[in-house]
């Protein structure tokens, strides 16, 4: 009897757990866009932080080499500003609670969501990227 109820209990969870792939597809792809709006999220104080440094520290010898420093670190925090904002238009209410579904409309085929994350994922890897160079040469020009 024990064997029996196990067995069921193994082949509902095996029957439950077949046809959810599709979709662990598209959280996975959602969940590597968060992760690394998150990742990219940590480095706005340091951002912020370096630009505040650098107008503080400005070398009039080097006016055009702090410009350009500064610009980078402002560009970048307005990039992931704009990048956040275009993505919670695109798709609402899944960015800040994306194990809540209740308000998500069918506004596109599983299809073109996937696709769209697909270009939300270069997007922000590239924004990512920008931040971590212009930190990088903020912390150099201060190091000097």
């Amino acid at each position: 009897m024990m064997k029996t109820t196990y067995l069921i209990f193994i082949s509902l969870l095996v029957i439950s757990c077949s046809g959810s792939t599709e979709k662990d597809t598209q959280v996975t792809l959602k969940d590597e866009v968060l992760k690394i709006h998150d990742e990219a999220m940590d480095k706005m104080g340091v951002l912020y932080s370096f630009e505040t440094k650098l107008k503080e520290e400005f070398d009039s010898t080097q006016t055009e080499t702090y410009d350009k420093a500064i610009t980078e670190l402002s560009k970048a925090q307005e990039d992931m500003m704009e990048w956040m904002r275009n993505y919670s238009k695109t798709f609402p209410h899944k960015m800040h609670n994306k194990n809540d579904e209740s308000h998500d409309k069918p506004m596109m085929t599983k299809e073109q969501e996937e696709e769209l994350l697909k270009e939300e994922k270069v997007k922000i890897i590239e924004i990512k990227e920008r931040m971590d160079y212009s930190i990088a040469q903020a912390e150099k020009l201060l190091s000097k």
